[in-house]
């Protein structure tokens, strides 16, 4: 990592400090769902395996967190 990227990140992650809980709250969520779209939209095994128990790409945005399944060596298949 070079040293612009490292100070770049710094000051990123530091002006979180002066967020509110609500505003760092929401920044979670939404990095959430970028994440859980990028998986449904790129891995072959979420997309498969969110369409199986009937997640489509428009309610991923609404989706409980307790409704993902969770996963473990077996669903994997290792």
């Amino acid at each position: 990592m070079s040293m612009f990227t490292l100070i770049k990140n710094y000051f990123h992650l530091n002006s979180n400090l002066k967020k509110t809980r609500e505003k760092v709250i929401r920044l979670r969520e939404k990095k959430f769902r970028n994440i859980l779209k990028y998986a449904f939209n790129n891995s072959k095994f979420y997309h498969d395996l969110y369409t199986s128990l009937g997640f489509t790409k428009e309610k991923l945005d609404k989706l409980e967190v307790e409704k993902l399944p969770v996963i473990d060596k077996e669903i994997v298949g290792m």
